[in-house]
């Protein structure tokens, strides 16, 4: 599964799969990307406040104010709580931080999700990744890291334990 179920946005698995990709197209064709995170640092507050409902709420509205902003031109995926990548090829520099500066002005845009009225900013950070910054044994090394930290956290996700015993 590629999915997120809570926000229909990639999870860690199609982020992966989609680096995995544009490193591809980077290395053989010379097509820089930049790696963006978006972390909303008030997300858990507000969901052991308001509850998991609430919670799930902001995160689909995060989601789509990351879609309003990169439409079909960037790769939208939420890793884990409030925390999202996004993957976009760019044609100039100032790229990433002309969508961080819309990022952070959406975000604190958001005052009211469902019945509930949360206040949000956008810690965001980015990397330019061309062929000078990325090499292929650099790509190996953050991928096993990934994948081990991925691995630490579902074994430790009593949920997803349960969903495994089932067989789901």
């Amino acid at each position: 599964m590629v999915t997120d179920p809570i926000t229909g946005l990639a999870n860690s698995r199609g982020i992966m799969e989609s680096m995995t990709s544009y490193l591809e197209e980077l290395w053989r064709r010379n097509i820089n990307f930049v790696i963006m995170q978006v972390f909303v640092r008030e997300y858990e507050f507000f969901r052991k406040t308001c509850g998991e409902e609430a919670g799930d709420e902001l995160l689909r509205r995060i989601g789509r104010v990351l879609e309003e902003i990169f439409g079909n031109n960037a790769v939208i995926g939420r890793i884990t709580e409030s925390q999202f990548f996004i993957l976009m090829q760019y044609q100039k520099k100032g790229a990433a931080e002309e969508a961080a500066d819309q990022i952070n002005r959406k975000i604190q845009e958001i005052h009211e999700v469902g019945e509930w009225r949360p206040s949000c900013t956008a810690q965001v950070m980015f990397a330019y990744a061309t062929a000078d910054t990325i090499s292929e044994k650099m790509y190996s090394e953050m991928i096993h890291k990934v994948m081990m930290e991925l691995n630490e956290k579902e074994e430790n996700d009593p949920e997803q334990e349960s969903d495994r015993k089932a067989g789901k």
